[in-house]
């Protein structure tokens, strides 16, 4: 039992800290002066348009005149962007991050990899989450659909807000915000937690696998 539970701990660690693990420099303002969002955790994992399957999703844009943080609107144009969860994983702490080419007025008061970022949520002064079609609790469930609003998006390459595809197939890691600057297929990314129950499925699996191999 003893070396099952060893097993099991090193499993979750491996799957934290590396199959889907990518470390973000995260830097926190030492006061929130406007009440928005903190980003939370500094271990994420991202998901994307033509990813592997583990960490697929599809995307779409339209324009909207929900304005999701009024408080620092100027006036501009709003984009809202469709992501489904193509995975048969569930994820939390879901997180849009900006390209270096991008610009957005409804960040978090945190960078990610030295671009400007927002949790997508219901909660606070920034509510860019709009939509989620199977139940309302801030999870991104596999097969869902979520609807957010990034507020006055726009990008100098004339790229479109669902353009979240840029991947490193070579190290099998997203490119998140700074590293993917001139990107021509990457606008900004989604980074999120897998949530404890999908780890402690995927751990155990792994445990069964090696039990197998043995």
């Amino acid at each position: 039992m003893k070396k099952i539970f060893v097993i099991f701990i090193c499993a979750m660690f491996l799957f934290i800290s590396s199959a889907l693990a990518v470390p973000l420099s995260e830097y926190d303002t030492d006061d929130n002066p406007s009440g928005q969002d903190p980003l939370l955790g500094p271990w994420t994992h991202e998901i994307g348009v033509g990813f592997p399957i583990e960490e697929l999703i599809s995307a779409s844009w339209e324009e909207t005149t929900y304005t999701p943080c009024p408080r620092d609107y100027q006036g501009g144009q709003n984009i809202e962007v469709t992501i489904t969860n193509l995975t048969d994983l569930s994820f939390e702490e879901v997180t849009y991050v900006s390209d270096p080419e991008t610009s957005i007025t409804n960040d978090d008061l945190t960078l990610i990899n030295g671009q400007e970022a927002f949790l997508i949520d219901y909660l606070g002064i920034n509510t860019p989450l709009v939509y989620e079609s199977m139940n309302v609790d801030g999870i991104f469930e596999a097969g869902e659909t979520w609807k957010f609003v990034i507020q006055e998006y726009s990008n100098s390459l004339s790229l479109v807000a669902s353009a979240l595809g840029s991947y490193d197939s070579v190290n099998n890691l997203g490119l998140i915000g700074n590293q993917s600057g001139g990107d021509i297929i990457s606008s900004g990314s989604i980074i999120v937690t897998p949530e404890p129950m999908t780890i402690s499925l995927l751990a155990m699996g792994a445990i069964a696998l090696l039990r197998r191999r043995k």
